[in-house]
């Protein structure tokens, strides 16, 4: 990963969208900034989108590219998952914190700056999941519940993600699981039966 100067609510005059409250800069359509065919911006010019716009193109590399943004968003990048990584570099730098500000000045108001994070991170998700759907035309979103007989003879993948424990961003207890997709995508759901047991079949709730 290069560069991720856009991310999580930058306030910066170079970020389009970044000297806005988190609220508003969580809207700001980035797919659709990156794949501009006549952007004015210095990130989004015909030349820097055209390598992604092209790959787009392919109706195998859009299919993956939105199941694997969607994958994303129920997982690691998941208002819940998100919160937990960042819980986690509070608690491991929050020692050292007092000292970092006496010698740098920075940040002067840390716990706001997270405070912004936090409230960038609940909204972030289901606005990515609106951007998606207005950029590739799709008919909006719904609720994919998946659910096993016994979780310690077996469980599901769906697309990229083993839904089991110890995957990022995925519970210790997951089934049943509910997770949001675009409709319209195919979803590939996988068995992964443990070892000594076989997979037999699906079922569907609804008959």
């Amino acid at each position: 990963l290069y560069d991720a100067d856009f991310a999580f609510a930058l306030t910066c005059f170079y970020v389009p969208g970044g000297n806005a409250s988190a609220t508003t800069t969580a809207q700001f359509d980035c797919l659709a900034h990156a794949t501009a065919t006549s952007g004015t911006f210095w990130s989004n010019n015909e030349i820097g989108t055209r390598l992604l716009r092209k790959c787009l193109d392919n109706a195998t590399f859009r299919q993956r590219f939105i199941n694997r943004a969607c994958d994303l968003l129920n997982t690691t990048l998941s208002a819940a998952g998100a919160t937990s990584r960042l819980d986690a570099f509070q608690a491991a730098y929050a020692p050292g914190m007092s000292e970092h500000v006496a010698r740098w000045r920075q940040p002067t108001n840390w716990t706001g700056e997270l405070a912004r994070l936090r409230t960038y991170m609940q909204a972030r998700p289901a606005a990515m999941f609106g951007h998606i759907v207005n950029k590739f035309g799709l008919p909006g979103s719904a609720a994919l519940t998946v659910d096993v007989d016994a979780q310690s003879e077996g469980v599901v993948q769906v697309n990229s993600i083993v839904l089991d424990a110890g995957t990022a961003g995925v519970a210790a207890a997951p089934y049943p699981r509910t997770g949001t997709y675009v409709r319209g995508v195919p979803v590939t759901l996988t068995a992964r039966p443990r070892e000594g047991h076989r997979f037999v079949g699906w079922s569907d709730s609804a008959g």
